[in-house]
């Protein structure tokens, strides 16, 4: 695996203003709820958050090792309010991808108190799973869509320069509105959307539902089909997704695809065996950093804040980018299936 293709995915908020039904909370502590995302230990987040500057430490040891992309997650990253400055020292180490993934329902505010985002954020990730307001609202629990629209139109006035992507996840039950939330994407100004295909955990400590997962999964190849009887264009091979489609007004449809991923020799051991293989560097806001979603530890599993102040984290790092150039790209995904017992078809592996 090329280093520079990966993207570090970096928790820099442990709450989030927002209950979307698909995301694991634990019980409400004050204004807003906490949430665990890069983190996949299946624990509370115990140590807290740690500082911008043991952050940004971490962050100069992986980019000295040539990755060249961050991206800020939370929870809601626009909560800390250290997000502008957290960025502008991302940019300071050299990183050539600054992106952030918002909920997009505190842009308004955001964007009301400080005029702008901050301008060296290469690419805005929004995660909007539907264009209907009510069923907006039930996803999110709450949450306006109204309100989410209005931040994206205000945020094409003060950052036009800004590349707008919409994340959503798709399944068999939403394929048949999808020419419709493109013509929407476009319709707020939006560049492009990631379409992310449903992932199915078999979580240490709650049972998913296979049979959601063996309904609702759709690979590549279906949505590809569905695609060509309504679009000309045809994809491309992406390498750090999958699959990418470009309209002629540039528009983007990337396909994540979790058919071929990267796998090491070490994933065949671990009892978990993840759908998404070793996609990314996770940090979570106390610092943990994980290549996969290895919540029993099997794996690579590192204290950053620990070793960063125990001064063996430059030597760790090294080894955990062996651990992701050593990986292979290979199509894993029928031996997932099987490894979690879930029915195999032909809508699942194709």
């Amino acid at each position: 695996m090329n280093i520079k293709n990966v993207n570090l995915r970096v928790a820099i908020s442990s709450k989030c203003n927002l209950n979307c039904i698909y995301c694991s909370k634990i019980n409400k502590n004050g204004d807003y709820l906490p949430a665990q995302m890069e983190d996949f230990r299946r624990t509370s987040i115990k140590n807290g958050s740690i500082s911008k500057n043991i952050l940004i430490k971490i962050l100069s040891n992986f980019k000295q090792n040539g990755v060249m992309g961050v991206s800020l997650t939370g929870g809601e990253p626009l909560l800390n309010p250290e997000f502008a400055s957290i960025v502008r020292n991302i940019s300071n180490l050299g990183f050539l991808r600054i992106e952030t993934t918002t909920n997009g329902l505190l842009l308004t505010d955001y964007l009301n108190k400080n005029g702008k985002l901050p301008k060296e954020l290469t690419l805005l990730k929004i995660s909007i799973d539907t264009f209907n307001p009510t069923i907006f609202k039930t996803i999110t629990r709450g949450g306006s869509l109204q309100k989410l629209i209005n931040g994206i139109k205000k945020l094409k006035k003060t950052n036009k320069d800004l590349k707008i992507r919409a994340n959503t996840v798709l399944m068999k039950s939403n394929l048949s509105n999808f020419p419709s939330y493109i013509d929407n994407c476009r319709k707020y100004g939006i560049n492009e959307v990631t379409v992310l295909d449903l992932v199915y955990f078999e979580n240490k400590n709650q049972k998913q539902d296979k049979i959601f997962f063996e309904k609702e999964y759709i690979n590549f190849k279906e949505f590809n089909n569905f695609i060509s009887k309504k679009l000309p264009q045809k994809f491309k091979n992406f390498q750090r997704y999958g699959h990418v489609l470009t309209l002629d007004d540039g528009f983007k449809i990337i396909f994540k695809d979790s058919n071929t991923s990267y796998r090491n020799l070490l994933c065949d051991k671990c009892s978990v065996y993840c759908q998404e293989g070793v996609y990314t560097v996770r940090i979570a806001t106390d610092g943990n950093i994980t290549t996969c979603p290895d919540y029993e530890g099997q794996l690579l599993n590192i204290d950053g804040k620990s070793e960063l102040l125990s001064g063996n984290l430059p030597k760790t790092i090294d080894s955990l980018i062996k651990f992701i150039k050593d990986s292979k790209q290979e199509e894993s995904f029928k031996k997932y299936l099987k490894k979690h017992k879930i029915k195999n078809n032909k809508s699942l592996s194709g």
